[in-house]
């Protein structure tokens, strides 16, 4: 989990994240955002907007989810990887051993993840990133969640 926080300090690492910001930060907003209408609707409550990530969280089942509906668990990223991103990416757990993923952990679970599906050793960090984001996410987006896609180009 250090390892992966201490490259997400890196100038490369950061560029790369920047540059698929409005994919990252739409992508979780939406899903965590639906999830949160859900629960308070059926609590009674109002929901906390999809535009404020800060307020916003994943649970472990939310984030194997959204990864299956990416169409990445796979021989690359076993479930059992992926439930381990999101418990290495956690900074903190509740008094009951829960976990909410926040839009942080989310990118650095990101981040885990692209490492994870393009293992190439003799590429850097910031090119891993890149393939993943542009090969990988970006057309499963578009492809699985064409809503959020087209709040991607409504935020441009």
């Amino acid at each position: 989990a250090d390892a992966v926080r201490r490259l997400l300090q890196d100038g490369g690492v950061r560029a790369a994240m920047a540059a698929y910001h409005k994919v990252l930060v739409t992508l979780f907003g939406s899903v965590a955002g639906a999830i949160a209408a859900r629960n308070a609707a059926a609590a009674g409550r109002l929901a906390v907007p999809m535009d404020d990530v800060e307020e916003l969280t994943l649970r472990m089942g939310d984030w194997v989810k959204l990864v299956k509906d990416l169409d990445l668990i796979d021989t690359l990223t076993p479930l059992k990887l992926v439930e381990l991103i999101f418990v290495n990416s956690q900074d903190s757990f509740d008094s009951t051993g829960d976990a909410d993923m926040s839009y942080d952990e989310f990118q650095e679970a990101m981040v885990a993840l692209a490492l994870a599906r393009v293992p190439n050793p003799y590429m850097t960090v910031e090119v891993r990133l890149h393939v993943f984001f542009a090969e990988r996410l970006v057309p499963q987006v578009r492809r699985k969640f064409p809503a959020v896609f087209l709040r991607i180009g409504a935020l441009s």
